[in-house]
């Protein structure tokens, strides 16, 4: 293996961001990663990277702190086969190797992380072997003239310590994280560089909870967001999940929850009225945060219900949202449901069928008024495995529910997602065919398809959702699947100018196994949270949440920080993996698109081995 780095640049200094074991090269370019058209790439060129001496070299993670001076760590397998820890720097557009030491008697170590804040201070990170077989965290810092082992903690009766990332705003100020265990059962590790020493810093994380995912996202503003999901199993019971945004870090929330319960959308009128979504457990749930606690709100299921779930909530003022999901009844066929809450309690309203089809859902619903509300979603055949036959659309007016044509609504694959509306005669929702990507506007009473790009050699592509902050500013997030095979899948994102859809840059996850429920909301014209989770080789799902910030105006994303876990080998962008929020399950199928068994809660596939997630981000 031999080190790749591609640099993107960046306002102030250069971001660099690292691709993978490859053939003893270092490219580096103006723009964004090759293969996506939505950002201007001026060209990569090729500049020679040293290897080490016999054996192998990979390349983790890399640190620019101006556009001439850059520092990359990773590790170097000698030809004995014992691993050891690599760093290299660039200087005057050359690359050269630094020594670097191995903690005393290990018998293997790496670094996976680094954080330059100046061309003399550099901080990196990693894990190493003790001769007993402890996996123990290891820190490395460069003070101008050599690297230098830092004595790190590890916490009290766990094993298989180790940093995956590190952030460090100054050089007397670093941030870590990784990824512990103790008894079998991963913990979050969070470790601070303060006063000329590493201390442990508390992570929350669900107690007892192997896995986690994050379902819905909503942000009232561009500091305060709400995000909810599922946790567990705690003593093999699955439950909610809800964590809070503030501008900096998030933060687990106590929620009440039902035996089984998930939770898949979040709708929030202000930073202290936020309602929630999900099932199944008892059937249908709603969740009220009040700014001080989420409680548990009564919902009614249609009569014959055998099982039911809301798969989206809009709330258009404090006492009036509207919820929009699937029933099923004794035969197994599953019917559109729709419930409002009026300010005391939820209904179920009528919803219209939208085809001869046995199986129909809501997958998405947007309301600009309490009584202009649209619902979108597709239609299957009893087949679970087969695509969707055709999207729909309805609308309510504050009575009932009428159908409204849509162009895919008899399109192979055609499905709805995700909606957003100004009004109740124009709205932009996204989606997918056979085809890939959807996205369709409604002006007055007519839909019609938007264009929308696909990324290169990619199949079966869709936008699960869509946030705008008005008609010529939304951003559409969901997934793409390489082509052949399908797997692994990467996270999508496209923006809407107003003109027409561009694929934006994303965090890129080659070591990931599965991603499901990728959900945007954008609380401003320049700021967009996406948030979804992922499965690697560790055991089940970790929350995963990547931010957008652009100027506004720019359908190109301003320059990422750097996030790098262990397992992954080319991650760019700054995804706020909320690390310390615990390990998830979701309502992720073994696939994730639109199907019929995206209402039920389905359990990600067994894991090998335990595997680091971080979250890093600039200071800036």
């Amino acid at each position: 293996m031999r080190g790749l780095i591609r640099r993107a640049a960046v306002a102030a200094g250069a971001a660099v961001v690292l691709l993978g074991p490859a053939a003893g090269v270092a490219a580096q370019a103006n723009g964004a990663p090759a293969g996506w058209p939505s950002a201007p790439v001026r060209g990569w060129s090729i500049t020679p990277s040293p290897n080490p001496r016999a054996g192998n070299g990979a390349l983790n993670s890399v640190s620019c702190p101006t556009t001439s001076v850059c520092t990359a760590v990773g590790l170097h397998v000698r030809a004995s086969g014992l691993g050891v820890t690599l760093a290299e720097r660039r200087s005057g557009g050359v690359w050269t190797v630094q020594p670097t030491p191995n903690p005393r008697g290990a018998a293997a170590s790496a670094l996976n992380g680094v954080s330059c804040p100046s061309g003399s201070a550099c901080t990196a990170v990693g894990e190493f072997f003790a001769g007993s077989g402890a996996q123990l965290t290891l820190a490395e810092r460069w003070n101008g003239r050599a690297w230098r082992v830092q004595s790190t903690p590890n916490p009290p009766q766990a094993s298989g310590n180790g940093l995956s990332g590190v952030s460090c705003p100054s050089a007397s100020d670093c941030t870590a994280v990784g990824l512990g265990n103790g008894a079998g059962t991963p913990v979050t590790l969070g470790e601070r560089w303060r006063d000329g020493r590493w201390r442990l810093q508390a992570v929350p994380s669900p107690v007892g909870a192997a896995e986690n995912q994050l379902n819905g996202i909503a942000c009232p503003a561009t500091n305060a967001c709400e995000a909810v999901g599922t946790a567990g199993p705690t003593r093999g019971v699955m439950s909610t999940e809800a964590l809070r945004w503030n501008g900096r870090t998030w933060r687990l929330q106590h929620i009440p929850t039902l035996p089984g319960g998930i939770l898949n959308a979040v709708s929030c009128v202000s930073e202290t009225d936020c309602v929630a979504v999900g099932g199944p457990g008892a059937g249908a749930l709603a969740e009220r945060w009040d700014g001080v606690k989420w409680t548990v709100q009564p919902t009614p299921k249609p009569a014959g219900a055998q099982f039911a779930a809301l798969n989206a909530v809009w709330c258009a003022a404090a006492s009036s949202c509207m919820a929009a999901g699937g029933w099923m009844d004794a035969t197994g066929e599953i019917h559109v449901l729709a419930e409002r809450w009026n300010g005391h309690t939820w209904r179920v309203v009528s919803a219209v069928t939208p085809s001869r089809q046995p199986n129909n859902f809501f997958a998405g619903v947007a309301c600009s008024a309490s009584s202009a509300c649209i619902g979108v979603g597709g239609s299957f055949t009893s087949n679970p495995n087969a695509p969707p036959t055709g999207s729909f659309a309805e609308r309510w007016n504050g009575h009932a529910w009428t159908l409204q044509h849509t162009p895919t609504q008899s399109t192979p694959g055609g499905f709805l997602g995700g909606v957003w509306c100004k009004s109740a005669t124009a709205c932009i929702a996204t989606g997918s065919t056979n085809a890939g990507t959807l996205a369709e506007r409604l002006s007055g009473t007519t839909w019609s398809v938007l264009p929308t790009p696909n990324p290169p050699d990619t199949q079966g592509d869709f936008l699960s959702s869509v946030s705008c902050t008005s008609l010529s500013a939304c951003t559409g997030a969901g997934l793409a699947f390489g082509a052949p095979g399908g797997f692994p899948p990467q996270t999508l994102a496209e923006r809407w100018n107003g003109t027409r859809w561009r694929i934006q840059p994303t965090p890129l996850l080659p070591g990931v196994g599965d991603i499901g429920n990728f959900s945007v909301a954008c609380p401003s014209q320049s700021s967009c949270i996406a948030a979804g989770g992922f499965e690697n080789d560790g055991p089940g799902s970790k929350t995963l949440t990547e931010q957008w910030r652009g100027s506004g105006t720019s359908d190109t994303p301003t320059a990422p920080a750097a996030f790098w876990p262990r397992a992954y080998l080319g991650i760019a962008g700054c995804i706020r993996a909320a690390s310390g929020e615990g390990f998830a399950i979701g309502a992720a199928a073994t696939r994730p698109r639109p199907a019929i068994k995206a209402l039920m809660p389905l359990r990600p596939r067994p894991a090998s081995e335990i595997e680091q997630t971080t979250a890093l981000c600039s200071a800036a």
